[in-house]
């Protein structure tokens, strides 16, 4: 259809005739042009229906700048029609994507636990063993070189051979003792303070001595030593039960005074104390410059002897 029809004019012999069918062709003429589109703008310039392009395309369209303007391929990152038909095809395919993806972080999250929250070292660090053991532990969070001061022993040096038969000198830095049979050389020096002792304990070369000026009770540390008295003022010395004070036997007390007060050596509750050749069990006074050694030959059973003791 037509989408504008005039009236012809056959002659102009009846002018009312021919005015009034020009004017009906004006005003068709009019309405026809107030219908179409406008290239410069003029109102009324909006669409009644849809626009058919015909499948011609619209070109040179600039850059949207509002949400109702048309958008050009370039606009939407070189999307194709045929990408928005596929559209559901690939949302499809990216949902079983993203399911499999959290398969594969929850079966490694059992792999890595909890080391895939600790802190990653950004600067490479460095660990050096050396020397002999000092210090404690230090806490270290990566941020700088690491140092233990240990003994270090080369790849091989031990073997099950070698600890078998003894580890060796060269191999440790210093002459074992941990077999029976081997002798240590050079000085042994012991600083510990014993709490129990055994017979066979280990010793003094000489006797170190432990001054008391008032009334002493012996004690499991003084095995081996010389208790010394220098005081003007009498005073005892207690030897206790094994039961207070745990005294192995063959316990050796050295016991000297000199000074001018009396040392009386008295007895715990069940402990017999006799000087060697009498069977008296009493308590034994030593004067001044006396000096006599106590010895327990059994449980609770001990013997004095020396000079200067009464």
């Amino acid at each position: 259809m037509a989408k504008l029809t005039l009236n012809d004019i056959q002659n102009l012999q009846s002018e009312t005739t021919a005015v009034a069918a020009l004017n009906e062709n004006f005003e068709d003429i009019e309405v026809a042009f107030d219908n179409t589109l406008s290239r410069d703008g003029t109102t009324p310039n909006q669409m009644g229906a849809n626009l058919d392009m015909n499948s011609y395309r619209i070109l040179n369209l600039p850059a949207p700048r509002s949400s109702s303007e048309p958008l050009r391929l370039a606009d939407v990152g070189g999307i194709l029609p045929s990408d928005i038909a596929n559209a559901g095809t690939y949302a499809s395919q990216a949902a079983a994507y993203a399911a499999a993806a959290a398969a594969s972080v929850i079966a490694a999250a059992s792999y890595v636990g909890a080391a895939t929250n600790a802190p990653k070292w950004t600067t490479a660090r460095t660990i050096t063993l050396s020397g002999d053991v000092a210090g404690t532990s230090p806490a270290w969070d990566g941020s700088t070189n690491l140092a233990f001061s240990g003994v270090t022993i080369s790849a091989g040096s031990v073997t099950a051979a070698k600890m078998a038969s003894g580890a060796a000198e060269s191999n440790i830095g210093y002459t074992p003792v941990n077999r029976a049979g081997d002798v240590v050389t050079g000085d042994i020096q012991l600083t510990y303070t014993a709490t129990s002792l055994l017979s066979n304990s280990i010793g003094f070369r000489g006797i170190p001595i432990n001054e008391q000026d008032a009334n002493y009770t012996f004690v499991v540390d003084d095995c081996g030593r010389m208790v010394r008295h220098n005081s003007a003022s009498a005073h005892a010395y207690t030897i206790n039960p094994v039961a207070t004070t745990a005294y192995p036997v063959g316990t050796t007390i050295v016991i000297r005074n000199v000074g001018s007060g009396v040392i009386t050596l008295t007895r715990g509750a069940g402990v017999s104390l006799r000087k060697v050749g009498t069977s008296t069990d009493a308590s034994v006074a030593l004067a001044q410059w006396g000096m006599c050694t106590l010895v327990q030959e059994a449980t609770n059973v001990w013997m004095v002897t020396g000079t200067g003791i009464t």
